[in-house]
């Protein structure tokens, strides 16, 4: 919802300051004068007085980055997969089960595909399938969880290589 501000110098003469707030020739001066993170300012001039018009901004989205690092804090915080519950995997399990999750959405779209995933998921999946959990509906979601488990993976071979 947006929040209108008259300022501006009027000199006293509240009542013309009052008629030009009511009109609609105002100009927006596109120059952004206050920009935060949740706030934007329109600064509109008429008639030699100024209204700045307040809005509130969406949340821009989450980047990737930011959805797999979130995605990896939940890992650990809710689920407990901790770092040394990951550093007893074997190499690579935890990337092998993200680049799992990414092919299935690629492969839903194909013909066969539950002939063809059924052959790769049965070799490459190392856990215990109640673990397995796609969400082919949320593609986003999905690809999270294939960047948090690669993430996963990339600091268990860091603390492995610095022992």
């Amino acid at each position: 919802m947006a929040r209108e501000i008259l300022c501006g110098c009027w000199d006293g003469d509240r009542e013309n300051a009052e008629k030009a707030w009511d009109e609609d020739s105002w100009e927006i001066d596109k120059t952004p004068y206050l920009k935060e993170a949740t706030i934007y300012v329109n600064i509109m001039k008429s008639k030699g007085y100024v209204k700045m018009v307040e809005q509130k901004l969406p949340k821009p989205p989450k980047t990737g980055v930011e959805l797999i690092s979130a995605e990896r804090e939940r890992q650990m915080s809710q689920e407990g997969w901790t770092a040394q519950h990951d550093d007893k995997h074997p190499d690579y399990d935890l990337a092998s089960v993200g680049a799992l999750y990414a092919l299935n959405l690629l492969l839903t779209k194909q013909e066969n595909y539950s002939m063809f995933f059924d052959k790769i998921f049965s070799h490459f999946y190392p856990w215990d399938e109640m673990y397995w959990k796609p969400t082919p509906d949320n593609p986003i979601r999905q690809l999270t969880k294939a960047g948090a488990l690669i993430a996963a993976e990339i600091d268990r071979l860091q603390r492995k290589c610095s022992q």
